[in-house]
């Protein structure tokens, strides 16, 4: 089972960074107006506003509402951060009467910040690769949070603080680290809204195991009364491929499930939720069938930013934050903090979906703490906290060289997963370095178990997932492969055999089509372009 941690601390450090910025005088409200906005403004009179172009950020804050009254229509564009001390995309505090609509907000810190304010409308929005989507903190009360669109969130879609009476309805919040979380927060309406796709959700799938073999039983369960108002939820268990045989059996709200594979590859069990305010989850846990493909991939320690969302410090990704790369570096390179530094990868495995069993690294540091360790995190957080740590010798600033290895058992669920896996080494106090020298650079290696039957190589959309990738048998020669969500995604899927010119179908059509088009296929690796709309199936045969 997935432990949620970190939330309250990272909701705290967010909430008092952004504050010390956003801790502005207001001015007293004028005369209505209305007026076009074309760049980054504190608004001070009541109007109504609409945005005549995306706007790319220039201060911390780029819209400051600090007057009641007001409309602002994003107008279908977009506010983007560039990660330079960005810290709202929209912000107000002590206001009412307001509404915001209608934008697209990316890369900030909190995408739409709400505080201490009441009767607000935050509708038909899409919030993207915020580290928070929408914050409702202390005392926001009689507002709506409704028709939404929040994605791809470094740490929580939606959260709610000390704030009661608001109407929280009809969002999307998908494909984030945490869907929503509430703080002290009573009194709130929270109904008809899709959570699909997030790594943590509030009920999550226990297996046994994510390895399994074809024609022997896969035990699972789902405890429906680990979250409020459950007791009553709904709830459907979907297998991929559906060909697997399944049986379920609900004890007083705990549901134990078993299935056995009859094909061999990447399955999945799809679960989703439905409780009695129409809210629904859909979550995805993968289990790799008679895999006994095992790979490594080297990664070059690097001290530069990660990209792809991975926790890291408000403002901006500090000297803390590092990343693991293919490419080695070119020139001397570091990172450093007072307490610890963190690196990710920031590039994804040759294999998805695979089960990470070992990471071997080496560091080369000095830190000046009486205590310090180096460990390993399944799911980065913005802290020194790891998953498993060894104890480090006090380097009294000198600087040293050292490997390490750590054997894990870490399936990826979701191929974007793999971001969000961190090395540290934490020194509290004792101000670590990380130093990465072109001419002896440090390395990563993860050892993971994937599936070569067939191997999924590429998948370019994160919104779309892969439900399954199955063979009857090795020698088979035939796969299928079935898809979920919604866009245009490019795939490639390398086939056991490369010998053989293989002929593709999707959805019982030709692959020859706007929905599919084969992009190349060459040595048994064939590359698609790929138009998915809520589940589709490609068929790859001799």
């Amino acid at each position: 089972m997935r432990k949620i941690q970190f939330v309250i601390a990272g909701i705290v450090v967010v909430i008092l960074i952004i504050f010390l910025f956003l801790s502005l005088p207001k001015k007293e409200a004028g005369g209505s107006k209305e007026i076009a906005i074309s760049n980054c403004q504190n608004i001070t009179s009541p109007g109504n506003y609409f945005i005549s172009n995306d706007i790319q950020a220039t201060s911390p804050q780029c819209i400051i509402i600090n007057a009641n009254n007001v409309i602002l229509d994003g107008n279908t564009h977009t506010l983007s951060a560039t990660k330079n001390n960005d810290l709202a995309g929209i912000y107000l505090s002590d206001i009412s009467n307001v509404t915001i609509e209608n934008f697209t907000i990316d890369n900030y810190e909190v995408g739409i910040f709400l505080q201490s304010s009441n009767d607000i409308s935050v509708i038909n929005n899409t919030l993207t690769k915020d580290l928070q989507g929408i914050l409702l903190y202390n005392n926001v009360t009689r507002s709506q949070v409704k028709d939404n669109l929040i994605k791809n969130s470094a740490n929580i879609g939606l959260t709610v603080v000390r704030s009661e009476g608001n109407e929280i309805a009809n969002n999307n919040i998908n494909f984030n680290l945490h869907p929503f979380y509430f703080v002290d927060s009573q009194n709130n309406i929270f109904e008809s809204n899709n959570y699909y796709n997030n790594i943590f959700s509030p009920v999550e799938l226990d297996k046994s195991t994510s390895e399994g073999y074809i024609n022997i039983p896969i035990n699972f369960s789902v405890d429906l009364s680990s979250i409020w108002g459950c007791s009553r939820c709904n709830y459907d268990i979907e297998l991929s491929p559906s060909s697997d045989n399944l049986s379920l059996t609900n004890n007083n709200g705990i549901v134990f499930g078993e299935f056995t594979p009859t094909s061999i590859g990447i399955h999945s069990i799809n679960l989703e939720i439905k409780d009695q305010n129409n809210n629904i989850q859909k979550s995805k846990y993968v289990f790799l069938v008679n895999t006994t493909n095992t790979t490594n991939d080297k990664f070059y320690v690097r001290g530069i930013d990660p990209t792809h969302g991975q926790a890291h410090s408000l403002g901006a990704f500090k000297a803390d934050s590092g990343s693991l790369l293919f490419e080695k570096p070119e020139s001397i390179e570091t990172r450093s903090c007072t307490d610890w530094f963190q690196i990710s990868p920031d590039e994804e495995p040759k294999y998805l979906l695979g089960i990470v069993k070992q990471i071997n690294f080496s560091l080369t540091y000095n830190e000046t703490a009486e205590k310090s360790s180096v460990g390993v995190q399944r799911f980065i957080t913005y802290d020194d906290q790891t998953d498993q740590s060894v104890n480090i010798n006090q380097t009294y600033g000198n600087e040293t060289k050292q490997s390490f290895s750590f054997d894990t058992d870490w399936p990826m669920d979701y191929s974007w997963e793999w971001y969000w896996q961190a090395l540290k080494l934490s020194a509290l106090g004792g101000n670590p370095n990380l130093l990465v020298d072109p001419q002896n650079p440090d390395t990563a290696q993860f050892t993971y178990i994937y599936s070569s039957t067939p191997a999924v190589l590429e998948k370019t959309n994160k919104n779309i997932v892969i439900l399954s990738a199955t063979m009857k048998s090795k020698e088979a020669k035939n796969a299928s492969i079935i898809l979920g969500g919604s866009g245009i995604t490019n795939l490639t899927i390398q086939m056991p055999e490369n010998n053989i010119t293989y002929n593709t179908m999707y959805d019982g059509k030709e692959c020859n089509s706007n929905t599919c088009t084969v992009l190349e296929q060459k040595d048994g690796i064939l590359s698609f372009s790929l138009n998915v709309n809520n589940k589709d199936y490609l068929e790859i045969s001799k």
